[in-house]
């Protein structure tokens, strides 16, 4: 910072940002301990903004001066790109883990579905939190009978443990009974999400024989390893990567020309 007259960064995915709320002993307020430190990284010309892709935390444009940070979003990419390779798009169904899930990709909902004249069917998970780490489906908003010999693509902005989307995913499928969808199984389950967090048992409950889902789309912002079971499942077709580096590009070029990141984003 001694030499530049202005700093910016960009991220593919904004660190800690899960950790927007403070939970007493078990996790504390992360973000704006981090916009600190990167405030002291950069000196006395000081960070003029921080550009990061779909984060977890709507309030995480909050952290800092207003417009500091500035979130892009990539979900009508990675809705498009799961359209894309759905054989019959008419036979697609949205699910959304949650109603903030829902609302995420609305407007890249609408811009599509008038682009290609078609209404996408979709349900939304019902779930009751038991802890802080624990969660329990207990039933579904939306016409179940959307569901029934659809493909099922469940759409989130990242994938970590990958808990939730598998609990999910046996009662799209019937092997977890859930009254409100009994007769109404899916065809087939897919997953995608944006950032491709993937911790914990996420690989291990992604490559068991029993995975109820069959297909992953994420992008790139989180690099993923080449080898191990996601390698394998990205050389299989399980895994689908898509690359946000087209993006990335065009938010350079935008910003560095003083262009309105609010009004491509």
């Amino acid at each position: 910072g001694r030499h530049a007259a202005r700093i910016t960064l960009i991220t593919g995915y904004f660190p800690l940002c899960r950790s927007d709320k403070d939970e007493g002993d078990t996790e504390l307020t992360m973000p704006p301990m981090l916009m600190a430190l990167v405030e002291a990284a950069c000196g006395a010309v000081g960070l003029h903004r921080w550009i990061c892709v779909d984060p977890h935390s709507e309030q995480i444009s909050m952290v800092g001066r207003p417009g500091q940070v500035t979130p892009v979003y990539l979900t009508r990419r990675v809705l498009k790109h799961v359209i894309s390779l759905v054989p019959d798009p008419e036979r697609l169904c949205l699910v959304f883990p949650d109603d903030r899930a829902r609302k995420r990709f609305d407007t890249a909902r609408s811009a599509i579905e008038l682009e290609m004249r078609l209404t996408f069917p979709d349900v939304t998970a019902l779930k009751r939190r038991m802890s802080a780490t624990e969660t329990k489906i207990i039933g579904i908003v939306g016409d179940p009978r959307l569901v029934r010999g659809r493909t099922a693509v469940m759409f989130d902005d990242e994938v970590a443990t990958a808990g939730s989307m598998m609990k999910f995913a046996h009662v799209l499928r019937g092997t977890d009974k859930l009254r409100a969808l009994a007769g109404n199984e899916a065809a087939d389950v897919w997953g995608a999400a944006t950032h491709a967090v993937l911790c914990g048992e996420a690989e291990e409950r992604f490559t068991a024989p029993a995975c109820p889902i069959s297909k992953l789309i994420v992008t790139d912002t989180i690099p993923l390893p080449a080898n191990g079971g996601f390698g394998r499942m990205h050389h299989d077709g399980r895994l689908q990567i898509i690359s946000w580096i087209e993006d990335l590009a065009w938010i350079c070029l935008t910003h560095h020309w003083g262009g309105n990141l609010r009004e491509i984003r």
